[in-house]
Order: C-alpha cells, then structure tokens, then sequence
C-alpha cells in the first residue's frame, strides 16, 4: 500500500514526467488498436477474396523471335503435338475451373488501316471472325466480324474477305 502511495506523491511531484508517460501510453494504445483493426479488415478481405474470386492464368510461350508475336512458330506446334497428353492432364486438374485455348491463326488485310497516330501499328486490327466460306478462285475467305478487338474503326457485323498468308 505503501508503494502505490509513493508512487501517486512522485508522479504528482513531476507532473510533466507524468503528462508525457500518460500521453505515450495512450498513443501506444492507440496505436496497437489501429494496428488491430487493420489486421482483421485485412484478415477479412483476404478472406473474402479467396471466397469469390479466382485465379486467372496465361500460360505464355517466349518463341525464337519474341518479342515479336507475328512470327509463326513451327517448334511451338510441334511441341504442342508432342505434349499433348501432358497439356490435357493439366486442363484437367482438379484446380482448373474452366480453359480456354488460346488461337495462334493471323489473317493480314491490307485494306484495315488505323489513321490515329497514337497506336504502335496502325495498320493493324485484332479481329474475332466466323468464317463464312472459302473463294476457290480469288484464294480469299468471306468471313463475319463478330467482334472487333483492336481497330479504330468497328467492323463488328460486317462481310470482310482476307487472303490467308500462302494466297
């Protein structure tokens, strides 16, 4: 008892000490609460994350000229060819939710030109197309755009023809 009353007469003797010592504890308290709080939204939204949302991956081939993807890569398909069996145990894992195959076709079309100035090839348009039917004569195919991906002007729902690369 003695000390508890010693100690209240020192630290009403130095009220500056005593001022300074209960302003530090309170911002600790303060401090670790916050930390706290922190820590459990954190907590929560990782776990809300984890609940609803899930991981997207893209496998990506580096070929003999990348970084240039235009450049068709024969060691590539025939390394698909040979790991195929491989490739379909990874689809099917228990991990994978859904796939999608990516498509290596190009199509070059000199008449799609981007007249901006701020894109790096304008000359260029990522198309989705349906083919419609193949021209024997000309060596062109009539296609559909169902989506224009890359291209300053909309080509979605319109007829097209292209040429393949070997035409």
């Amino acid at each position: 008892m003695t000390a508890i009353k010693n100690g209240i007469k020192t630290a009403l003797r130095t009220p500056g000490k005593t001022l300074l010592f209960l302003l530090l504890l309170s911002v600790t308290a303060a401090l670790l609460t916050i930390s706290f709080c922190v820590f459990d939204a954190v907590r929560g939204y990782i776990n809300d994350c984890d609940a609803f949302f899930h991981s997207i991956v893209q496998l990506e081939y580096m070929g003999a000229a990348y970084p240039d993807p235009n450049v068709y890569d024969e060691a590539l398909a025939q390394a698909l060819e040979e790991h195929r069996d491989e490739l379909d145990a990874l689809i099917s894992s228990e991990g994978v939710l859904s796939f999608e195959a990516g498509s290596s076709d190009f199509a070059v079309s000199d008449t799609i030109h981007r007249w901006d100035s701020l894109v790096p090839e304008p000359d260029a348009a990522v198309l989705r197309l349906s083919l419609h039917n193949y021209n024997d004569y000309n060596g062109t195919y009539n296609a559909i755009v169902t989506e224009s991906l890359y291209s300053r002007v909309d080509y979605t729902n319109k007829l097209i023809m292209f040429r393949t690369l070997e035409g």
